[in-house]
Order: C-alpha cells, then sequence, then structure tokens
C-alpha cells in the first residue's frame, strides 16, 4: 500500500492554539509544534478521540485569535512519554497565505 504524500509542507513551529474538544467542558491552551496551510500537530497530554471535530483558535504572538475554525482528528500518538503525546488534526478550511504567516511570528 503506498502511504498518501502530504499536499501541503509543514514548518517546525512552537505557538498556542485555543482549542474546544471533548476533553474539556471549556476552551484550553495547547502547543502547536508543526503547522502545514492544511493541518498540525497538536502537542498534549489530553488526547481527543480519532476522528474527532474539535473547533480551534490561531493566535498571534499577542494572543489575538487571527482565525477560527474546524478541524478533525486524523492522528493519535499517545503511546508515548507525556512530554511527546499529541495529535495531528486536518483543517476543514486550508489555511491562506497571510494567516499562515500570521501564526509562524
Amino acid at each position: 500500500m503506498e502511504l498518501e504524500r502530504r499536499k501541503h509542507e509543514r514548518k517546525k513551529t512552537e505557538f498556542d492554539m485555543r482549542i474546544y474538544s471533548s476533553i474539556k467542558t471549556g476552551a484550553y491552551t495547547v502547543k502547536v509544534t508543526d503547522v502545514s496551510h492544511a493541518g498540525a500537530f497538536i502537542k498534549s497530554k489530553y488526547l481527543p478521540k480519532e476522528g474527532e471535530i474539535i473547533s480551534f483558535e490561531l493566535m498571534d504572538s499577542s494572543y489575538r485569535p487571527v482565525f477560527m475554525g474546524n478541524a478533525r482528528v486524523c492522528r493519535i500518538k499517545g503511546d508515548v512519554v507525556d512530554s511527546e503525546k499529541g495529535f495531528g488534526v486536518a483543517f476543514y478550511k486550508v489555511l491562506d497565505e497571510k494567516t499562515f504567516n500570521d501564526v509562524l511570528q
């Protein structure tokens, strides 16, 4: 079976993202460790279910929301030490170039 190739290049980064998932009743903040126009990997010891739809807010360096949307949890990395736990998400709407650059600064 051939692996599906990503259509968008991922960039290593570290910034905060506010998310809403089934894990907590309100929003909570997580660390994004890499991002592309179409998705991200989120470091978190709290793991939603694979396939779950989450809502998120991407914030700039001043913690102002620059983009809000929904994403599908497409990968869980849970069988590792807590500091390495996390999950991958696929955004429902691809980030435009300006938004992508805003969150990387």
